[in-house]
């Protein structure tokens, strides 16, 4: 009776998805497609939009009046109202369609042009709010109070005491451009002289570290012109240089070697690494013996059924690489303990895995009810089928397909080695329904044309001592702990950095940057970046490959996924710059006048397109490669300060798969069959690698995960189970490595090992010359360490 019954469920699963294929067919005929008679359809014209959301009347009519009055030199009426825009809270905006100055760049411009009778009465009106705001912040320790001094009254005496304390903290943080920032902006000040010579030394050290000489040396020959050559440095009298050649030996006399310093990574903490999302890794490839494999699965017919599909994406010819990475930091345990733990989300849980031993501590579940209800068995319903049983039906095949390979907004996480931060309430993506956008949509379940096109889901923080309890979540429908988060939908996993997560989300159509404090939840700021020209529900990319931020020099880099990237300045809060990318969609007429528009389907969710949305920060260079530009395969490089855009790279079809990173100032492009390095200064190719060709069993070798790069090569793992080895300086393959019959996957290293996760499960291996140090340091305590001798023969095997 209970087959039965099982039976007639995955037969009524089967007749739903029939049912509303064929619905999908009649909406066709009826909607006006290109199967309706002559005159039905025509082409709609592609109507321009705005890239960037547009400035409202209330702001801009501000603006205009301080502007007006300030031709007038009536300072008493103008200021309050260019204070008003800079108000705590205050948003910023493009004053142009598609990118250029920005609202708040625009009344700094203003303050900074005020003569001298202008600036006294600024200092006048804002000076001692300003010094106040100072006082507390140095009393309290507090850098959200010192910058806040900077953001809303730049051009004081304490904004430039703040910008000199925030410029040197950044110096010791190892990130010179975001010096830059401040010291250039403390030089614009009329208090700038009070900080001399020590202003004009700190940025000339600050380009020197960021690998500028010739700007370095601007600002010590400008300090020269003005100080006649002599200045006190740590309290001795010294002659600055000569010549501008010497401006480098100069700095290196007085404060030591001037590297170019770039922040230390601690652990494998996000996607790609580091905040910067260019974390290449290093060490040596690995042991073929896994240390450890921690089960990731929930069912064997699940994971013999993953391994069927990733075979068949080999056949097809199909670089399948799964979007969940794992990430792996140091903590605390629940009995104050130091330990070491990885994380990663499989298919239905959020795994938390001791990494010393492979065993799992705990799990947490984190689908969407909706996700649950249609494709896990419920234990308390008879008539629910059992998980092998639902892989016989299309959203069985769905649900593993999607999530394995097509979901980056659930498979990257992030931690900060207190809680771990991911998006839960995700069900799945309805390519179905995000194929066409019109008055009669099917696909949501109800008629009324776009009234049903946002999806929710929440951001959720876990602590990792306390077993993966919740701590805090925002977002969902109603966001009770922080209401005005009520219907976002979170496009990826936020960036952690000293207590404030950043993270990516769409709420109303906007795509916003949202900054929370890490510990409780709660909404510190944000800042809308771009429109969405649909909700997320309706963009099958943007629902696929989300958004996450990256970070270098005090500017926050924002991929959309909705036709543009954003840069934000996370002292200031405002928008530097942005570059759209994106393309309008085609669309018909139909017979009722409305338009019904086509998208990209992107129906295996990899075709044509690159692996993840992510972008790259190296020095002063971003590298973008979006999944929503015009041609879904060109790479773009921008300055990170001013968005100029230095080169763009045009991939022909089916070439890339993902980018690796930038080492030594090449960027590495993996894809579907040899690797590619491009100078980071103009685009060119540098090199074009070996053909990955086929392994010894005559199978073809496909990228089949992120891999790593050592000191001269990078380590490739593939679809044949080998790992290839790719030389840094020519692109050959030097090496093949058998690892085992089932492939690895997306790796990380950690701690002298690499950490894998893909159609295996989750998988620990011991990487070759961390192991020779720790097998040399235990035989030379006890030259009969069987643990050592054991690892010794392995390696001499290998």
């Amino acid at each position: 009776m209970r087959l039965a019954r099982v039976a007639a469920g995955v037969r009524t699963a089967s007749r739903y998805a029939t049912s509303r294929k064929a619905l999908a067919w009649v909406f066709l005929v009826f909607s006006g497609s290109c199967l309706a008679p002559a005159g039905w359809c025509q082409e709609a014209a592609e109507e321009p939009r705005d890239a960037f959301a547009p400035l409202d009347y209330s702001r801009r009519s501000k603006l205009e009046r301080a502007e007006e009055l300030l031709r007038t030199e009536n300072f008493d009426d103008a200021l309050p109202l260019l204070a008003s825009l800079l108000d705590n809270g205050a948003e910023d905006y493009f004053l142009e369609p598609y990118g250029g100055v920005t609202l708040k760049q625009r009344v700094q411009k203003a303050i900074a042009a005020l003569p001298p009778k202008g600036l006294e009465t600024w200092e006048a009106f804002y000076g001692a709010a300003a010094g106040h705001l100072l006082a507390d912040g140095l009393k309290f320790g507090s850098l959200d109070e010192i910058d806040e001094v900077v953001r809303r009254y730049p051009f004081t005496r304490a904004a430039a005491t703040a910008g000199m304390l925030l410029g040197r903290q950044a110096l010791d943080r190892g990130e010179p451009l975001a010096a830059t920032m401040h010291f250039e902006h403390v030089k614009r000040s009329p208090y700038a002289v009070q900080h001399e010579p020590g202003l004009s030394v700190a940025l000339a050290l600050a380009w020197a570290r960021a690998g500028d000489a010739a700007k370095s040396a601007d600002a010590l020959f400008d300090l020269r012109e003005r100080f006649s050559g002599n200045i006190t440095v740590l309290g001795k009298n010294v002659q600055l240089p000569n010549h501008r050649d010497d401006a480098p030996h100069w700095l290196e006399v007085q404060f030591g070697p001037q590297q170019q310093l770039a922040p230390v990574a601690d652990g494998w903490t996000m996607f790609r690494g580091n905040a910067a999302r260019n974390h290449l890794g290093s060490g040596a490839p690995p042991l073929a013996r896994r240390r450890w494999r921690a089960a990731a699965y929930v069912d064997p017919a699940e994971e013999a059924e993953l391994v069927r599909l990733d075979r068949e994406n080999v056949a097809q010819g199909r670089a399948a690489l799964p979007t969940a990475v794992p990430v792996a930091a140091g903590y605390v345990d629940a009995h104050g303990r130091p330990a070491d733990v990885v994380l990663v989300r499989s298919l239905r849980h959020l795994l938390a895995v001791d990494f010393a031993t492979g065993r799992v501590l705990w799990q947490a579940e984190t689908a969407s009810a909706d996700a649950r209800t249609h494709v896990e068995r419920d234990e308390t319903d008879e008539l629910a089928p059992t998980p092998a049983e639902r892989l016989a039906a299309d959203e069985g095949l769905a649900f593993l397909g999607q999530r394995m390979w097509s979901d980056a907004p659930y498979g990257q996480i992030a931690t900060d080695g207190a809680r771990v931060y991911a998006v839960d309430g995700l069900g799945l993506a309805n390519d179905a329904a995000m194929a066409t956008e019109s008055p009669f949509n099917l696909g949501r379940g109800r008629l009324g044309g776009g009234d049903d096109e946002t999806l929710v889901n929440r951001l959720a923080a876990r602590d990792l001592a306390a077993n993966g309890k919740v701590v805090w979540d925002v977002g969902g429908a109603e966001s009770r702990r922080e209401p005005r988060l009520a219907g976002a939908f979170f496009l990826g996993a936020p960036l952690p950095v000293d207590g404030t997560l950043y993270a990516i989300a769409e709420i109303k159509r906007e795509i916003r940057l949202i900054a929370l404090d890490a510990a409780s939840g709660k909404l510190l700021w944000q800042q809308q970046l771009v429109p969405a020209l649909r909700g997320v529900g309706l963009d099958a990319m943007r629902r696929r490959y989300g958004a996450s931020p990256a970070l270098a020099n005090g500017v926050l880099v924002c991929p959309t996924s909705a036709g543009a990237v954003v840069a934000v300045d996370i002292v200031d809060r405002s928008l530097r710059w942005g570059a759209y990318y994106g393309k309008q969609p085609a669309g018909q007429i139909t017979p009722w006048g409305g338009v019904q528009t086509y998208y990209d389907r992107d129906d295996d969710g990899r075709r044509q397109r690159w692996s993840d949305a992510a972008v790259i920060v190296d020095g002063h260079r971003v590298l973008v490669a979006p999944t929503d530009g015009a041609e879904g395969g060109s790479v773009y490089c921008h300055d990170l300060m001013t968005g100029k855009k230095l080169w763009e790279r045009a991939f022909a079809r089916r070439e890339n798969v993902y980018l690796a990173g930038v080492r030594d100032g090449r960027l590495l492009v993996v894809g579907s069959d040899r690797m590619q390095a491009l100078d980071t200064n103009d685009g060119r190719v540098a090199w074009t690698g070996d053909e990955f060709g086929f392994a010894a069993s005559g199978e073809r070798c496909l990228p089949a995960g992120r891999g790593f790069a050592g000191t001269s090569h990078y380590y490739l793992p593939t679809s044949s189970g080998e790992m290839l080895a790719i030389s840094l300086a020519d692109g050959k393959v030097t090496e093949r490595r058998a690892i085992g019959r089932v492939p690895l996957g997306n790796l990380i290293c950690y701690r002298g090992e690499l950490i894998s996760y893909g159609v295996a499960g989750l998988e620990a291996l011991w990487q070759t010359d961390s192991l020779e140090r720790r097998v040399d340091a235990a035989l030379a305590k006890n030259a009969s360490d069987p643990w050592a001798l054991a690892r010794r023969g392995e390696l001499l095997l290998d």
